[in-house]
Formats: C-alpha cells, structure tokens, sequence
C-alpha cells in the first residue's frame, strides 16, 4: 500500500552541520554516540533524500564501493556516500527503505507531488540520462485479481504504443520490485492547462528566463508576458481549434481512438503545456533577389532545420509589391512537408493516458470502470453514460472550448451552459454553437459518437469558416 512506504529500521543520514535544524524539524533523530543523524521507523524517508548516505552491509563488494569513493564509518560498521559523490550511482547497495523509491533499476523518485486517493505521483530523474520524470505509484487495493491484472498489464501495453506529439509518452511501467504495486512513467512537466487558465502570467514570466537562456529572445520580460497573453492575431475560434490547445489536444485524443484507446477523464490538470521557443532559420540568401531561387533557400533551409517560422517565410518573400507569394511559398513548404511555427508557441501534451485507470482500451475488459467525475468537465456517470463513454472525451472538449474562449472556467453545468448561450454563442456564430451545443448535449444519444466524430466534424466547419473570412 502506498501509505506503507515507511521506514522500518533506522536510516542513518550525512546531514551537514548547516542543515541540522530542517532535518531535526523533519522528525530525523540525533544518534550522539556515532555523532549521525537518523530517520526512526515510522517515517517516510523521502522526505529526507537529501541527505541519504548510508548502505546496507555489502562486505563481498566493499573494495568495489571503496574504488568508487564509498568511505567506512567505524561507529555504526557500515559504508556510506560522501557528499561529493553521487548516491544515486551506489543504487545496488541502498538499504531496503531507499530502495522502496527505485522502479526498474532506473528511476528514482526524488520527492513526492500528491498522495492520497488511488496513488501517488512522485518527481524523480531517469538515471541513465538525468532526465526530468514523473513516477506514478498505483494503490492496487484489495479488490485485485488476476482477471483484472491481466487486463490492466493488457491496457499498460497498449498505451506503451502510443506516439504522437500531443500525447505524454509513457517511458516504461511495472510491478515495482518492493511492494508489488503497479508503475507508470512519463516525462515530468512543470505546467498544466490548469494552470494556465488560472494564472497564465506567473507561467509566462517562469518561462521567460528559460527561454531566454536557451536563444537570443529579442523581448524584455514584459514584452514577453504581453506577446504570449494579448495574442489576438486572426480569427479566435481558428486559432484556438485548428492550431492552438485545442487543435493540439483533438489531435491526441483522436490518434489515441485510432488505437481504440480513450481517456475519459480530459480536464486541464490532465493536460500539460510546454512553452518553447523556435528561433528564426534564417535561410541564407546571399543577396538573392530571384523569387524561385529564395524560396529554395527557403525549402533548404527547412530540410536541415525540420521547420521554418512565420518569420523565416516573410524574410524570404522579400519586399516584391507585385506579387503576393505567401500562398505559393507555403504551399510549396506543405508539398515538401516543411513544418511553419510561430516563434513562441504553447505546445499542448496530453497526460493521464498512462497516468491514471481512466483510460479505456474499448472492445476489452475494463482494469477498472471508472464511475469517478470531475466536475464540469465530464458528464454524470449515470448507468445511461456507461453505454456512451466513448462520446466523453468530446464532452470534455466541448467545454475545454468554451473555457478557452470565454476566459472563465465553469464550475458547474449551469455554467457551461450560460457560457454557452451566452458569450460563446456571440463569439462564434450560430453553427459552430450548434456543434459545441451538441458535443455538450444532456442526452448522451444526441452527441457526435466519438472523438473521431468530433474531429471530421470540425475540419468542415472550419474549412467553411475559413472560406467565409478568406482566411
């Protein structure tokens, strides 16, 4: 069980003199006669990961610990990791309680995000490459069989398939060696929707210094913060579900239903952002002044780079008054698969496919069927709604919508449906709220059938939209 990751002996700790009072303050014991630190059973030793040190006897391997810098400590008889060395590397010798947050000989948790309910969300390093992650520990509670194991490893290994770019990758998963609980792993990602509903400045001013750091950002922080927000370029409703979030997030959802895989569960915490920035090609040109010859600089330049900005585009169109070659320079770059970026974009991933027991492999017996709500995001789970799952990732894409382009989040299905008829209704025009007002339907049998559904939809109504403003 998750909440028995505890110690059951003394872990000794290399606790410098510095940090004596946090670790005290953390419930860590003062050993006086070997003059160490320890954590008493009964306490979560994560919470002191810092100053892990120690290992458990190894006596056949201690001239290998000792060759790799491992020191003996006389008092207590054991070895132990000086600070300048990392701990991480002497694994195989980690005492039984520390080795309770390894998975696989290769992912260490580091320090525990959330707790509670079916498992527990931990952020740790890859340490084969000292990669970011996040290690999802399951609380297969007591109803477990082996029907259901089978089923549940079934469903892991579909999900290990998926590939896209809008769906969080699965790493790997398990049986964790210790405690027999299932795993998941995925790379670890700092920002949600979510967050960027709510607080989308404090998100844009932590992106700033990372970016900044990584390319020559022409902007101050500022002008940054007013880029990203105030971004009213086009039309809304294109922006936002053709190529923004939302188009991002219908991409995953209906790669993962090609797979007959659906979520069931979308909401804005389950929908991480990673904000990057794509610096300029820049093709060289050379003083060209031919149009054929600047749009093959152009092309040449987007072979080597993978893709070519907006402003890559303009810069090699040139001044030329007498000719708009917009359409036909990217017309060209869609032949030769040459992908066009904004310089700054939000790209949206997809979580919780094989991060929760949300996930539904259709056509096959459930791990678990899932009767939990998050409210508005997803429909009642009615015995009616158990026959229309596959309708509930466009349910809750119906309202991602709605939150996106009304700003505000609701909170209740009397909200979404003020927003609705309401704001959204006058933003979009009347067959785009038809469309939302179906995926949104109370009847489950009036909705699209399913995302796919949902997508081809879409295409057309933005196809015509397009044509109507000469987009």
């Amino acid at each position: 069980m998750i909440g028995s990751i505890i110690t059951l002996e003394n872990l000794y700790l290399n606790v410098p003199f510095a940090a004596k009072d946090a670790a005290k303050e953390l419930g860590a014991k003062w050993d006086d006669p070997n003059h160490l630190w320890f954590v008493p059973p009964g306490l979560d030793p994560l919470g002191f990961r810092n100053w892990w040190s120690f290992l458990r006897p190894a006596f056949p391997d201690k001239d290998r610990i000792k060759a790799m810098g491992g020191k003996f400590h006389p008092g207590i008889k054991a070895w132990y990791v000086p600070a300048k060395f990392d701990y991480d590397e002497f694994r195989e010798w980690w005492p039984k309680d520390c080795l309770k947050y390894l998975f696989n000989d290769r992912f260490a948790a580091y320090s525990r995000m959330t707790g509670g309910g079916q498992s527990s969300v931990f952020f740790g390093y890859d340490l084969t490459n000292n990669a970011e992650c996040a290690i999802k520990l399951y609380d297969q509670g007591a109803e477990e069989d082996g029907e259901t194991t089978v089923a549940f490893e079934r469903e892991l290994d579909a999900l290990l398939q998926l590939d896209h770019p809008n769906i969080l990758p699965v790493l790997d998963w398990g049986r964790h060696d210790h405690s027999g609980q299932y795993f998941i792993v995925s790379p670890w990602m700092r920002w949600t929707l979510d967050d960027l509903l709510n607080d989308a400045e404090t998100v844009y001013r932590a992106v700033y210094p990372m970016i900044c750091e990584n390319y020559e950002l022409e902007m101050s922080e500022d002008e940054f913060l007013n880029f990203m927000i105030n971004d009213d370029s086009g039309d809304a409703w294109l922006e936002a579900s053709d190529e923004g979030i939302l188009g991002d997030v219908l991409k995953g959802l209906s790669y993962a239903a090609d797979s007959s895989i659906i979520h069931r569960d979308i909401k804005p915490a389950n929908i991480f952002i990673d904000v990057s920035y794509n610096p300029d090609v820049a093709p060289d040109l050379d003083g060209e002044t031919d149009l054929e010859r600047r749009l093959e600089a152009l092309i040449k330049a987007g072979k080597e780079n993978g893709y070519v900005t907006y402003e890559d585009v303009a810069y090699a169109q040139g001044e030329d008054k007498e000719f708009d070659t917009a359409l036909d320079f990217y017309s060209d770059l869609i032949m030769q698969n040459i992908e066009v970026r904004d310089r700054l974009t939000d790209t949206t991933l997809i979580a919780d496919f094989g991060a929760s027991k949300n996930w539904s492999l259709e056509g096959k017996k459930h791990a678990t069927m899932v009767h939990l709500r998050t409210e508005p995001w997803t429909p009642p789970r009615t015995d009616a709604e158990l026959f229309f799952e596959r309708t509930w990732d466009g349910y809750a894409w119906g309202v991602l919508a709605i939150a996106g382009l009304c700003e505000e989040i609701p909170e209740t299905r009397e909200d979404i449906d003020r927003l609705l008829d309401g704001r959204f209704k006058e933003m979009v025009g009347e067959n785009l709220w038809e469309f939302v007002s179906r995926i949104l339907h109370v009847d489950p049998d009036r909705r699209p059938a399913d995302i796919k559904a949902v997508a081809d939809e879409l295409a057309n109504l933005n196809d015509t939209r397009r044509e109507a403003i000469g987009a």
